[in-house]
């Protein structure tokens, strides 16, 4: 991470998407967190706005932010800006 910014968003209920035991998931999840990660878990990406581009380098720097808008089964929709974003 190198002192970036880093936001995990999981549709299923704990990371993992439910392949991992809950007690490996919350431990690994714990980890994550401690490390500086935010993660949002019962979340949808709904879509993803902003500039286009098919690839990046480590000199590629967008000339403005990604809009990601998510929805959250309890919290409702809600968006944030990106740099980069992986699926």
């Amino acid at each position: 991470r190198l002192g970036s910014t880093v936001t995990v968003i999981e549709m299923a209920q704990s990371i993992g998407g439910g392949l991992l035991d809950g007690t490996i998931a919350s431990t690994f999840t714990k980890i994550l967190q401690k490390q500086g990660l935010t993660i949002h878990v019962n979340t949808r990406v709904m879509g993803v706005e902003g500039p286009s581009s098919t690839s990046i380098n480590k000199d590629s720097k967008p000339d403005s932010p990604l809009i990601v808008k998510v929805k959250n089964d309890v919290k409702g929709d809600s968006q944030f800006e990106a740099d980069v974003v992986l699926v």
